[in-house]
């Protein structure tokens, strides 16, 4: 019986393999966190300027305390002057309408 060689177990796994996995799971969730974060940071970006937005869309759609001024449109050589009040702030969102009916 000397002759006869005992087969190797191979059931299971190593912990070389074990190891691996373990860090395939680590790199794995560390990756999804990270996404996570971005995702969140963006979407608090992103409902700042809706927010904004929003905010500047209700203050020129209530029409309250007009700007006076002149709008200036240049258009195949010709340049047009017209007087607008304009509501909103000039800087952000602004809307514009004629003092004399001309647009």
């Amino acid at each position: 019986m000397s002759g006869i060689k005992k087969k190797a177990n191979t059931k299971g796994e190593t912990l070389v393999e074990t190891l691996v996995a373990i860090l395939i799971l680590t790199l794995s969730a560390m990756l999804l966190a990270e996404v996570s974060a971005t995702a969140i940071r963006m979407n608090q970006e992103i409902e700042a300027v809706d927010t904004k937005y929003r905010d500047e869309l209700a203050g020129v759609e209530k029409r309250e305390v007009p700007f006076s001024g002149e709008v200036t449109i240049k258009s195949g050589g010709n340049t047009y002057h017209y007087q607008v009040d304009f509501y909103g702030d000039g800087v952000g969102l602004t809307s514009y309408q004629s003092k004399t009916g001309g647009i």
